[in-house]
Parts: C-alpha cells; structure tokens; sequence
C-alpha cells in the first residue's frame, strides 16, 4: 500500500509551497490517477514518489513503513506521465 499524509512540497526559492497537505492511500496491486489543471502539481508529486524530489512536509509510507528519503533500497513503484496528443485536421 502506498499512502501519503500531509505531504507538501516547497523548494526554498519559491514564495509559496508547490504541494501541501497531499494525502491518499492506494491499495495494492491498484491503479491510481493523479488529474489537475496545469501547474497544480502533479508532475511535482511524481517526481516526489519516484525519488526525484524530497517532500519537504509531511510522510510517505510504502507497504505501511516510512518511506525514508533517497535510501539504497529499489523501490517498485511504477511512474508514467502521459502527455495529451492532439490531431488537427
């Protein structure tokens, strides 16, 4: 299970957090949608999942153990970003 709790995002060169107070729970072996207007975020959370990014606040549990930051340990979560492809005729 992958839950998240308050989780917030919020570089030090930035006015304002990117992300703040995040929270879900995603079961296992279930497929999770993460939607919202542009600049809300959702790349941001993903980097963040992926290891990419820190979350700044808040925690991150992966199979209900804190999800500790940049370790060695492999993660399995799998990450896409599809893009919207547009046809103009």
């Amino acid at each position: 299970m992958l839950s998240l709790k308050n989780v917030g995002y919020h570089p030090a060169a930035t006015p304002s957090p990117i992300i703040e107070n995040i929270n879900f729970n995603l079961e296992p072996q279930k497929l999770g949608l993460i939607v919202g207007k542009s600049g809300s975020g959702k790349t941001t959370l993903l980097e963040i999942l992926a290891g990419l990014a820190e979350n700044t606040s808040g925690k991150i549990f992966w199979k209900r153990r804190n999800h500790l930051r940049r370790t060695t340990t492999t993660k399995r979560i799998s990450i896409s970003i599809p893009r919207k492809t547009f046809l103009w005729l």
